[in-house]
């Protein structure tokens, strides 16, 4: 593991994180750690497999096809509905 030393912190930016650290449940430095690890795109696989399990979700809930099927074919459509030429009222 490495290590890092950020000098020059803004006093009110330090407020800021130990706010958001103790809303979290964290340590100053635990805080610290977990927003870089985010910035340094360690959240992509979690996006990534977070995608995966609703892509699973969705297909599971449209597996059963017969649930959404229409209750006439689109050809008996066009038998049922009359249509007039354009500019001639039905």
């Amino acid at each position: 593991m490495a290590t890092i030393l950020v000098r020059h912190l803004d006093d009110e930016a330090v407020r800021r994180l130990e706010e958001r650290a103790a809303g979290n449940g964290r340590t100053l430095e635990s805080e610290a750690r977990h927003i870089l690890e985010q910035a340094a795109g360690d959240d992509m696989e979690e996006k990534r497999r977070a995608f995966r399990e609703l892509s699973k979700k969705i297909r599971e809930l449209t597996s059963d096809r017969s649930r959404y099927t229409l209750p006439f074919r689109q050809s008996q459509l066009a038998q049922s509905v009359p249509v007039a030429p354009c500019g001639v009222s039905a």
